[in-house]
């Protein structure tokens, strides 16, 4: 395998710039396309208690144990699985790369069919932090679900490594 890796690079190193940016792009956006198929592969896990009927306490559990995901990488999925197959929108801005995965995770827990789409426009093409800025200044005038126009942004959410029945809490630290 390394000689595999070493070759590649030997390849790599024969790129013009342009064709190393192109090439890079093209990876990402593979990436992306197969992350969309992975959730939605363990969204149907979940529907099914497939990793339950493993042995396996929970989705997180199975992702980390028999998928080999790193414990940082799972989280977000498991949040993005849990609500896909309501919003499948959110898959398809992730593999078009219009949404990152972190983003499609900030998102989850605020969308509604009726929101769905104004949302992930509203938050196409922008990093966490933007994100989040936007959310905020968008839903202030929606006081009955969210603190007063005074109130300040909430601090950044951290994942918490907790998980209660197979769902994702976050929690601010």
């Amino acid at each position: 395998m390394v000689e595999k890796f070493m070759h590649y690079f030997t390849k790599l190193e024969k790129l013009s710039s342009d064709a190393l940016l192109r090439s890079a792009e093209k990876m990402v956006a593979s990436e992306n396309t197969s992350i969309a198929k992975l959730i939605a592969h363990l969204a149907e896990m979940s529907s099914r208690k497939t990793a339950l009927k493993l042995g396996y306490s929970s989705l997180y559990q199975y992702c980390i144990e028999c998928l080999n995901l790193s414990e940082g990488a799972v989280p977000a999925r498991v949040h993005v699985a849990n609500v896909s197959r309501r919003f499948p929108q959110l898959l398809v801005a992730l593999a078009e790369r219009r949404i990152s995965l972190t983003v499609a995770a900030l998102l989850a827990p605020h969308l509604t069919q009726d929101n769905v789409q104004q949302v992930i426009s509203d938050c196409a093409e922008k990093t966490r932090k933007k994100t989040r800025s936007t959310w905020w200044s968008s839903s202030r005038s929606r006081s009955s679900t969210r603190p007063s126009a005074s109130a300040q942004p909430p601090r950044p959410r951290r994942w918490s490594r907790r998980l209660e029945t197979r769902r994702l809490r976050l929690r601010l630290p």
